[in-house]
């Protein structure tokens, strides 16, 4: 099956690594451009691990780019991907308009993640996947009360708006509100496993990410100067 083919579309999001653009958190205690370098780390962290994963699979992945033209994304996270700009609007609008552009073009399971969540490893990815075979919606919860990976079957398509319905995305009640939406218009949720989003240094496990941990200069000589 060739890639544009695929009837499974992963959505990446992710924003271009300009210092002061990106993890506005981590900046506030690390400033920045090392704040940017651990966006960087993670994007590019969490898309082999989708590349993996859709190559598994036979998905086709695209990449939904802001802060940057697609040919500077080519240039930073590879020209071998498909890059789409994300548009205007609040990120929900933006999510919104992608699924529907994918429902469009064919696709029967849809899933969207981002760069936030170290913790999502192809299997993980791929469960989602599974996941929407039996469920309307696949979510991945976050203990920070938000989602690192939702998951939309086609056949559900016709809910999205009740679903995306005043979603305060980005925001610790974004989970509890889309559980709301799902069960105001009768969709099926699965669920995977809690994991941390990484918005802080609190939120990094050194042991089970090193390589974010030094970035950060969590560990290092820069942790100890």
């Amino acid at each position: 099956m060739s890639v544009d083919a695929s009837t499974d579309h992963l959505l990446f999001f992710t924003r271009y690594p300009t210092p002061g653009d990106v993890k506005s958190r981590l900046a506030d205690e690390i400033g920045p451009a090392r704040a940017a370098a651990a966006h960087d780390a993670m994007a590019r962290y969490c898309l082999a691990a989708a590349d993996e994963a859709a190559v598994a699979m036979g998905a086709s992945v695209r990449v939904l780019i802001t802060g940057a033209t697609s040919t500077t994304a080519a240039s930073w996270l590879g020209k071998h991907h498909r890059f789409i700009d994300q548009g205007d609007g609040g990120l929900g609008d933006r999510v919104h308009r992608a699924l529907v552009a994918s429902v469009r073009q064919g696709a029967r399971r849809i899933v969207v993640m981002g760069a936030d969540c170290p913790a999502l490893t192809p299997v993980l990815i791929a469960q989602g996947f599974a996941l929407l075979d039996e469920c309307d919606v696949a979510l991945g919860p976050a203990v920070d009360g938000g989602f690192y990976l939702f998951g939309l079957s086609a056949d559900a398509a016709d809910q999205l708006p009740a679903l995306m319905a005043d979603l305060p995305w980005g925001t610790g009640a974004a989970r509890a509100a889309l559980e709301r939406n799902a069960a105001g218009c009768g969709a099926r949720i699965a669920m995977l496993p809690l994991h941390h989003d990484i918005d802080t240094l609190a939120d990094i496990d050194p042991v089970r990410w090193p390589w974010l941990a030094a970035v950060t200069g969590l560990t290092g000589p820069s942790a100890t100067a």
